[in-house]
């Protein structure tokens, strides 16, 4: 049987747990925290396009209410009982059992108020529980989350029938630049797709043993992978004279292997060796102690080795590699009309004598070349009543073949995501690459005629006067496309490497 003080210790316990979810909107754990984050992920925009995840976000603002509810019932409940058994003492019973039911009962009737204050916040009221909530159910209250996630599909399904046209599906971005990155943007928001880059990232360079840290930045920290260099020389790190500094904390701008970053100390021990001598000799000198290294770049900078062996210098983004994706944009934030923004920037097109054949070359002796790579992009399916929207990602496979009419087909299949269906095929019909790129192929995916494009790039022409000829097919395809199927319709981009 229960003691009387385990009355005491059980309201505490649901006290506890009412007061996280009674919390500010800034407080962990409280509803209307929960609330506020998932509300703001509401939308075509906020979503990203995904239908499923529009839905899942309004159900955690209606979860964020439940369990606060939930909470205040738990709450009154061990109230109650506290008080039925305080009831059934006597004043000859332990005076401390006493003192401790009256203590958990006073903190249960502050905190069941302020939780019920929060429920009965009228909808009106900005930042309430209730003008959450609204924005799930609808002024009425008869909506649930799944009519959320209908409202972004419908959206994006809006442009179903314009996936294979010109209408809503804009015109493909070519300079990244103009790639919307503000995080505060109302009306665009970038859904970063990926790049074919061939060069070595930080965390592939710096190895298994690099460490978190922080390091300053402007008027603030940022967060950085970090490499130990202690034991390396001066010259080694890009310093031609003792650090400035060597107390905990400390900065120095410095290079490791040609990658330009910065220098701190993580301890109390950094320290310089400058020998049996004490002079300091970049050659010779080395750093000692917490002594660390984190590059300036952001993360996915990538990395291609220097002209000195053993040093790297930065890929450079639209000549080396390819970057592309996609965005969303909407007409106002009055107005949710919806388009699919794409993006696409790599390097020039080959347009050498890259494409015939030509037995005496070995590189251009071949009649063919298999092309394989990614696309990403955005997908709507609908079956029956039921309609999905979402982003994607797919395998894509291109053959060019060469001669006097060299020409490019193939495949794009293997479709992941949120609003696919997996058996969906879409065949690049051949096209003429006399001049390197496509730019008027026609797709078939089972339904109307689609779209793609395509630019070969890398390679070079024959010189038969090199010691060593550098003759070579181009290096990789990039373009985009859009396909109409039987249930559903896809608009992306891509990049393939030859293999």
């Amino acid at each position: 049987m229960k003691t009387p003080l385990s009355y005491a210790t059980d309201l505490n316990t649901a006290v506890a747990k009412l007061t996280t979810l009674s919390g500010d909107d800034d407080a962990d754990g409280s509803a209307l925290m929960m609330a506020k984050d998932a509300s703001e992920k509401l939308g075509v925009v906020a979503s990203a396009g995904d239908s499923s995840a529009a839905m899942m976000s309004a159900q955690a603002v209606i979860e964020a209410r439940k369990m606060l509810m939930e909470a205040v019932t738990t709450a009154t409940k061990a109230k109650t009982d506290a008080m039925t058994e305080k009831a059934k003492l006597s004043a000859d019973d332990d005076a401390d059992v006493i003192a401790a039911l009256d203590t958990a009962i006073t903190a249960a009737d502050t905190q069941i108020e302020k939780a019920q204050e929060l429920l009965d916040a009228e909808a009106s009221e900005t930042g309430s529980l209730a003008s959450y909530v609204r924005m799930v159910t609808g002024a009425d209250g008869d909506e649930d989350a799944a009519d959320r996630g209908k409202e972004v599909a419908n959206a994006i399904y809006a442009i179903y029938t314009a996936l294979t046209t010109d209408g809503q599906l804009a015109a493909v971005e070519t300079t990244f630049g103009n790639v919307p990155t503000a995080a505060s943007d109302t009306v665009s928001k970038v859904v970063m797709g990926p790049s074919d880059a061939q060069g070595k990232t930080w965390a592939e360079i710096g190895g298994p043993g690099l460490m978190d840290a922080r390091v300053v930045s402007g008027t603030g920290t940022m967060a950085v992978k970090a490499k130990s260099v202690a034991g390396m020389t001066a010259e080694q790190l890009g310093l031609s004279a003792t650090p400035t500094a060597t107390t905990d904390g400390s900065q120095e701008a410095g290079t490791y292997k040609g990658i330009t970053g910065q220098l701190f100390c993580a301890g109390a021990d950094c320290g310089v060796d400058d020998g049996a001598d004490g002079t300091f000799d970049a050659a010779t000198s080395k750093l000692t102690g917490s002594w660390y290294f984190a590059p300036t770049a952001v993360s996915t900078t990538t990395y291609v080795a220097g002209t000195t062996a053993g040093t790297y210098i930065e890929e450079e983004a639209g000549t080396a590699y390819v970057q592309y994706g996609y965005w969303l944009s909407v007409a106002s934030t009055t107005d949710d009309t919806t388009t699919i923004r794409r993006y696409l920037t790599g390097p020039a097109v080959q347009t050498g004598a890259v494409y015939g054949v030509d037995a005496s070359i070995d590189a251009f002796s071949g009649t063919s070349a298999r092309y394989t790579g990614k696309a990403v992009g955005m997908s709507v399916i609908s079956t029956g009543s039921s309609r999905a929207s979402g982003g994607f990602t797919a395998d894509v496979n291109l053959t060019m073949t060469f001669g006097s009419s060299p020409s490019l087909a193939g495949m794009i299949r293997n479709f992941e995501g949120s609003a696919v269906d997996p058996s969906w095929s879409v065949d690049l019909d051949s096209a003429d690459l006399a001049s390197g790129a496509v730019t008027a192929g026609v797709t078939d995916g089972g339904g109307t005629e689609g779209s793609w494009t395509a630019t070969a790039h890398g390679g070079a022409v024959s010189d038969t006067t090199a010691t060593t000829n550098p003759a070579a097919r181009p290096a990789g395809v990039y373009g985009a496309f859009d396909a109409d199927f039987t249930n559903g319709a896809a608009a992306g981009v891509y990049a393939t490497r030859k293999q």
